[in-house]
């Protein structure tokens, strides 16, 4: 419905809006094949979900916006991404925006306006800036048609609302005599400006930043009126014509078209990298407006945007509590409120803590990367316990598919066995606890988009005769009488009151009366289990490594050349 005119305090008015609280009101849908829009009795409009081969596409009209006697006009909206398949933040979803120009043909405006991955509540869309249509009447589309033939998901909308000024002003830009100025314009003012000497800093398929020669930093959204046509660490100089927007912090150029005057390449530019990501703490990011960082990230005063604009706060529903990393621009606002704009798909990753239990509902769905944060020494049986399904694709991404598997097969004799794994003959469920040797050492683990991770819990258990061998997705304490692989590929027992972090295995008694055991065995090579020690240099017990002169060597023995050492008092050879 076309509304009569509702005076703002800031004097924007609104225009038009359509809320859709009681029906489609003055919007028309035009179905192109078999998905298409429909109205929701709850109150919005939503697309229907359909498989990825299917060829569709259809239009949610709006009536014909009058721009003739207003200028500095805004589209926003609310949206929800509804049953989003597989529910990574990297999906693009098929809605763009098309629009109308004085009953002109339908030309692009803008794609994939939705980004946010199933989450089945409505957010607040940025800002669109319509200054370039301002005297002019137009119309508007929403535009299913998923991009690059794909779709995933049904996509809801409501609230649409376009506001503007009152009063006729031309749609030729200001020109402005530099950036700074163009920065001083009102907000949605079409202008341009002289860009000497930038740098471009960082790319994606959106935005594009760049430095000029006083280290300021802007970006601009391309994808409107096309690619800027170079690459990360061109220098250039020329025209930048485009509009003073306010969506993520202060210095953003939107709708914007740039005419160069110079371009310079660096020799190397197929491998040139400008300015990386710097890893910082979230007590940091005052320090470094305007740059591109790195962060674990759990801090609630840290606000957020998406792709498209779309801006959420860290420690909601969307950003769980619990570090997650992320990656992007730092934008201080004038009163210093701390904001981040991500881009990429893998620019959040979500960190599964060796220290906290693995709890599936609090990944980040905006995260298209999981990091197990647990070490992985190379040439060594590793225990292990992963919660998602490792088959033959995994395990050629996992750890770049250099590393060797086996599986617990129980105890024979007092000896723990194990076989090697092969992959032709099955798979390993989630949560079955393993042994994995890797090539080279991980600090980390970064999962592989194999890795679809399970909405699993608690501890795992083998059953084998005199030792179970027990996975755990949880810091735990064992029961006394339990053993640990150690970096070595030795067998320790554990101490009383030890604990085992998440992610790891460990061998279990079955039975008070379980016999000791007493040696390891992998394909028929059997290593005997050293217990040479006592109790205090058992895994949960800090010990003291001093040298046979009484020199202190550290706290782990198994991190120290071969050789003789005092632990606790008692001489150890290793």
């Amino acid at each position: 419905m076309l509304l009569g005119i509702a005076a703002h305090a800031d004097d924007r008015q609104v225009i038009y809006e359509e809320t859709f609280a009681d029906g489609l009101g003055d919007c028309t849908i035009e179905q192109y094949g078999v998905a298409g829009w429909s109205y929701n009795a709850e109150g919005y409009v939503n697309t229907k979900y359909t498989t990825n081969n299917q060829t569709r596409e259809s239009r949610l009209i709006l009536p014909e916006i009058d721009l003739t006697n207003y200028h500095n006009p805004i589209l926003t909206f609310d949206y929800m991404v509804k049953n989003h398949y597989g529910e990574s933040y990297g999906d693009r979803i098929g809605v763009n925006l098309i629009i109308k120009v004085d009953n002109g043909s339908w030309q692009h405006l803008t794609e994939c306006i939705t980004y946010m991955g199933t989450n089945n509540r409505f957010y607040e869309s940025p800002k669109y800036y319509l200054a370039r249509f301002q005297g002019h009447k137009i119309q508007i589309a929403f535009q299913y048609h998923p991009y690059g033939g794909y779709t995933s998901s049904s996509e809801a909308f409501k609230n649409i609302k376009v506001s503007a000024y009152e009063g006729a002003e031309s749609n030729e830009p200001v020109v402005v005599n530099s950036l700074d100025e163009f920065f001083a314009l009102e907000e949605g003012t079409l202008g341009q400006f002289e860009f000497n000497n930038a740098i471009t800093t960082w790319k994606t398929y959106f935005h594009t930043y760049a430095q000029n020669d006083e280290g300021g930093c802007s970006f601009w959204i391309t994808n409107w009126n096309g690619d800027p046509g170079f690459d990360t660490g061109v220098h250039f100089s020329g025209t930048v014509t485009g509009i003073r927007g306010y969506n993520y912090g202060y210095r953003e150029v939107w709708d914007a078209y740039i005419t160069t005057s110079s371009l310079q390449y660096p020799e190397d530019i197929e491998n040139y990298t400008v300015l990386p990501f710097k890893a910082i703490t979230e007590e940091q990011i005052a320090d470094y407006d305007c740059q591109k960082v790195s962060l674990d990230l759990c801090n609630e005063d840290v606000v957020i945007f998406d792709e498209c604009g779309t801006k959420f706060v860290a420690g909601q529903e969307r950003l769980p509590g619990g570090a997650t990393r992320v990656s992007g621009i730092v934008y201080l606002t004038p009163d210093q409120e701390k904001r981040i704009a991500i881009f990429y798909q893998s620019t959040f990753l979500s960190l599964l803590s060796e220290d906290e239990p693995y709890n599936y509902r609090k990944i980040s769905r905006l995260s298209s990367d999981r990091c197990i944060q647990r070490p992985f020494k190379k040439d060594c049986w590793n225990t292990a316990c992963f919660p998602f399904l490792i088959g033959t694709e995994c395990a050629n991404t996992l750890m770049d598919g250099n590393a060797d598997y086996a599986i617990y097969t129980g105890t024979e004799n007092g000896v723990l066995v194990f076989e090697k794994y092969n992959f032709t003959s099955g798979e390993i469920p989630a949560g079955q606890p393993i042994l994995i040797k890797p090539q080279e050492d991980y600090s980390e683990l970064v999962l592989p988009n194999e890795a679809y991770l399970d909405d699993i819990s608690g501890q795992f258990v083998v059953n084998g005769g005199d030792y179970n061998f027990v996975g755990t997705l949880e810091p735990v304490q064992p029961a006394d009488g339990s053993y640990y692989l150690s970096a070595n590929n030795t067998i320790r027992p554990l101490a009383s009151g030890g604990t085992i972090n998440a992610f790891r295995a460990y061998f279990e008694p079955a039975s008070p009366n379980a016999a000791k055991a007493r040696a390891f065995c992998i394909d028929g090579v059997t290593t005997a289990i050293e217990d040479i020690v006592g109790g205090e240099e058992l895994l949960g017990i800090p010990q003291k490594v001093y040298t046979v002169n009484g020199q202190y060597a550290g706290d782990d023995l198994e991190a120290l050349p071969k050789g003789v050492y005092i632990v606790n008092g008692k001489k150890i050879i290793k």
